[in-house]
């Protein structure tokens, strides 16, 4: 089969995979938790440009600085591109990240090991399907780190040319630098391993420089340092560019971090997984490459992979300590384990085909392989939605909270005014369902609007005496009622603004039952403020059926291929095969896409409208002109099985 119809054939796999989620659940909108959060902070990048102050909206919280890159530059560059909403796009986003980092873990395997097309294709499953991925991308969606993931995975392939050769340098610093730029937290995770991984050659390292065979600069772990140092420059240079601050890293409490921990861990199936990935790791130390010309085989590989184990076992030791170290995301970043998984269920392939038949180890490989994406989607598609619930923005909370911006506006409320939302929630888990609440209306409101946005937790009517609200034998909820009490207690006395949303309060109906005087606009009603218009309002619901889901899947990756792909052929080592080129090229594409609307941004144009929609153009087009101009000087650029 040719690389190109192996890397589509391998895409669509994982499109159809992941947006199965979508189909099999009927949602209709972008799902996760952080996606209100990013959808929010995408709206003042949009206005103001990244470093500017965003509210926290929760009081007694510190402003935060607009200095993530990642989603909004997609979310704005796409949108623009596709001449939709962001919210459509940002369906697409994480579900690209996750793919493109499913398609990196394959291709480091297959370049490190040599293994064949269809062996490439088990290890890029086993990650597509794996609870890494899985995690990262539901029920908070964490679409940073699907970013970061894929970014990190694909410098993987320039860091062995690096020890190897003592080649691609500034590939690997470029690719790593970006990865941290986007996420900070998850750079230090690989860099920490490449790190240990330098240690760990150090003895040889040591005696090869002693003997003479080669200069201390050109050995194994003094490349490994250069890497290193440069990428955390590139990064923090970054960093600082978009923020003088510096990184914006968020912490959680540690009631939260346990819960997660304990929520998270039936999914990876240490008992199953780990021996598996034992095999895989086995294996990865006893096979040679093919062909030998440049690639390392099991031994950098292993080194590396063991690594990285060790720095997420160092995590689990901070998390025991009592460190409020997110631990559950540093499982879901243990992308070594999906890995070695495939390479164990490859092992034991080729250990009965050699026992027994050609047709027994095919199939024990194909056996596996499905019995873990069926565990995979299981997963996806039912535990983590009816166990653990995922929360999707559903038709009504955007459309009321789109009534009330143009309710403000409709009626001369300055945006200098106060406006007091009171909502209220009677889930399990108000300190999350708060959040999400607060965080979807500001992702409605202009960037103005949520400086002057305030929020009651609780019943209206208790608003309207102006006292807080207490449920007994509630501690959680009344905590919360209380943090936003300090808030909107000395503004209450001004008799501000105050505006109930249907689908943001369960007491609606009951309110509107009992005060008749209230006027209402859809489901918006006004407890104070001037009386809204006596027609109704349409909104545009940016709501999206599976085939609009499906085409703005496949739009995105192709977006996100072609941008990526002449400075994947441009970055990435000699001698690579080119179905390896082409399945990083979507990881390629996110870095240098996000990497060019940051650029933009810094030189004083916004990453929106036009200029958002011709990044990928402006950036796609020197990278292939460079790729065509060395392939045309390097005619054995690519390697063949």
């Amino acid at each position: 089969m040719p690389a190109f119809a192996l890397t589509a054939l391998t895409g669509a796999l994982l499109v159809a995979f992941y947006t199965g989620l979508y189909y099999v659940n009927d949602y209709r909108f972008p799902i996760g938790w952080d996606t209100a959060r990013y959808l929010f902070h995408t709206n003042f990048i949009a206005e103001r440009g990244f470093g500017t102050e965003i509210p926290h909206l929760l009081p007694l919280a510190e402003p935060l600085t607009a200095n993530r890159p990642g989603f909004p530059v997609l979310a704005l560059t796409l949108s623009s591109l596709f001449s939709t909403s962001t919210f459509r796009v940002a369906t697409p986003i994480p579900l690209a990240g996750a793919i493109a980092t499913a398609l990196a873990v394959g291709a480091f395997a297959s370049a490190a090991l040599g293994l064949k097309r269809w062996e490439m294709l088990v290890v890029t499953l086993m990650a597509a399907v794996s609870a890494p991925l899985i995690r990262l991308l539901a029920p908070e969606t964490y679409t940073d780190n699907l970013m970061a993931a894929a970014i990190c995975m694909a410098a993987l392939l320039p860091v062995m040319a690096v020890v190897k050769h003592g080649t691609s340098f500034v590939p690997a610093m470029i690719l790593f630098g970006i990865g941290g730029i986007i996420h900070p937290v998850s750079l230090a995770i690989v860099l920490g391993a490449l790190v240990i991984t330098a240690i760990a050659y150090g003895p040889s390292s040591w005696r090869e420089w002693r003997s003479g065979q080669v200069p201390l600069v050109a050995t194994s772990s003094a490349r490994l340092g250069l890497v290193l140092s440069g990428s955390a420059a590139v990064a923090g240079l970054g960093i600082l560019a978009l923020s003088p601050g510096g990184p914006d890293i968020r912490t959680v409490y540690r009631g939260e971090l346990e819960k997660k921990l304990r929520e998270d861990l039936p999914l990876y199936r240490f008992p199953l997984t780990l021996p598996l990935a034992g095999v895989g790791a086995a294996a990865v130390s006893a096979w040679r490459s093919r062909p030998p010309r440049w690639r390392l085989g099991g031994g950098f590989a292993l080194v590396l992979l063991l690594s990285w184990a060790v720095v997420t076992a160092i995590g689990i030791l901070l998390f025991v300590a009592g460190s409020d170290v997110s631990l559950h995301r540093f499982l879901a970043f243990f992308l070594p384990l999906p890995l070695l998984m495939g390479v164990g269920i490859l092992a034991l392939g080729r250990l009965l085909r050699s026992r027994t038949s050609v047709i027994s180890g095919v199939l024990i490989v194909v056996f596996a392989t499905g019995a873990f994406v069926f565990l995979g989607a299981r997963d996806l598609y039912r535990t983590i939605p009816d166990e653990r619930g995922i929360q999707w923005i559903d038709k009504g909370k955007i459309d009321d909270a789109l009534t009330a911006g143009r309710y403000l506006d409709m009626t001369g409320v300055s945006a200098n005014e106060p406006v007091v939302f009171v909502i209220d929630d009677h889930g399990p888990n108000p300190v999350v369902s708060v959040s999400q609440l607060i965080y979807v209306i500001a992702a409605n409101l202009r960037p103005e609007r949520t400086e002057q946005a305030h929020f009651y937790f609780g019943d209206p009517e208790r608003y309207l005496q102006g006292k807080p609200t207490v449920r007994p034998g509630r501690p959680l909820y009344n905590q919360m009622s209380a943090l936003l009490w300090r808030d909107i207690q000395p503004l209450i006395r001004t008799k501000p603004i105050a505006l109930v949303l249907a689908s943001y309060n369960p007491q609606y109906l009951e309110t509107v039952s009992r005060h008749p005087e209230l006027r209402t606009l859809n489901n918006t009603m006004v407890l104070n403020g001037p009386d809204p218009p006596t027609s109704k309002l349409r909104n545009l619901i940016p709501a999206s059926g599976p085939l609009r889901i499906l085409s703005l899947q496949l739009a995105t990756l192709l977006v996100l291929f072609l941008a990526g792909l002449g400075w994947a052929i441009v970055l990435l080592p000699r001698g690579l095969r080119s179905r390896e080129v082409l399945a990083v090229a979507p990881a390629v594409g996110i870095a240098f896409v996000v990497a060019a609307g940051v650029l933009l941004d810094r030189a004083g144009v916004r990453p929106a409208g036009l200029a958002a929609a011709a990044t990928p153009l402006l950036i796609a087009i020197p990278g292939w002109v460079l790729a065509a101009r060395r392939v045309v000087r390097t005619p054995d650029l690519f390697s063949t099985d």
